[in-house]
């Protein structure tokens, strides 16, 4: 008999060697299906990194609705811990809330942006934060600063009282990302992922390098580490995601009123 403490790498060993047998299946480009591969999210079907890359932050910006759990954790000279969720839909509607600590010695923090798309309110107090017009571009800011830097960059603007970055346009100018790469498949959270890794570049320089892993069956993130070189050293921030579901937002998400600060 094989012991129990052999199944679960055996397990792994064999839904990696069936990965690799998809992607020797996989139509070629110029084959009749490499447009409905392209289309396909299973990041293994894939031999540009960056086609996957594209289609992922593609869907993040498009979707209908959209949601997801974020587990942020950074250490170095800028230490967070935050437990975040996110609620996306149609026409600039948009919910994030988070709990934690940031830094200031670890202070507790209660973060908050919603948005039913005409009017937004959000920061980390009624006298710390923001309450104005819907920011023409907020979705698109948040799938692209999600994609590219990681949800702790618009998270710290929230702790600061703002709105994020570039939600009035530009962001995708201003935050960009290239030198991708593959990594070997690596199992987390029992899921197979395809690690991809990349340079970020913000306004024309390279501040970090980060690894998202994108889960097999969706081709959305699960996992995020990221360096970010900074003034007095560098940040190491880890991100894991939740529950991603394309889904209907409970009633009353988007309501501002009831959201807001007293």
């Amino acid at each position: 008999m094989i012991s129990s403490k052999l199944i679960r790498p055996l397990l792994v060993f064999a839904g990696a060697a069936l990965t690799i047998v998809a992607l020797a299946c996989a139509p070629s480009e110029g084959s009749d299906d490499a447009e409905r591969t392209y289309a396909d999210p299973n990041p293994f079907l894939y031999d540009d990194p960056r086609e996957a890359f594209d289609y992922m932050e593609e869907r993040l910006i498009n979707a209908d609705s959209l949601y997801t759990g974020v587990i942020v954790d950074a250490d170095s000279i800028f230490p967070v811990q935050l437990v975040a969720e996110v609620w996306g839909g149609q026409n600039n509607q948009l919910k994030i809330t988070a709990e934690g600590n940031m830094a200031d010695f670890l202070a507790p923090a209660t973060l908050l942006l919603v948005s039913d798309g005409e009017r937004m309110t959000g920061g980390r107090s009624s006298e710390i934060g923001f309450d104005t017009t819907t920011a023409p571009a907020l979705r698109e800011a948040f799938a692209i600063g999600l994609s590219r830097m990681g949800l702790l960059h618009n998270l710290t603007r929230l702790y600061t009282g703002n709105p994020p970055d570039h939600a009035d346009g530009g962001i995708d100018d201003w935050v960009q990302v290239h030198s991708f790469e593959w990594l070997e498949p690596e199992v987390v959270a029992r899921k197979l992922t395809r690690p991809m890794h990349f340079t970020i570049r913000i306004n024309g320089e390279d501040t970090a390098e980060a690894t998202l892993y994108l889960r097999r069956e969706t081709g959305l993130p699960m996992r995020r580490v990221q360096t970010t070189r900074l003034a007095g050293g560098s940040m190491t921030i880890e991100e894991r995601y939740t529950g991603w579901a394309e889904k209907e937002a409970p009633e009353g998400t988007f309501d501002v009123e009831a959201a807001a600060f007293d």
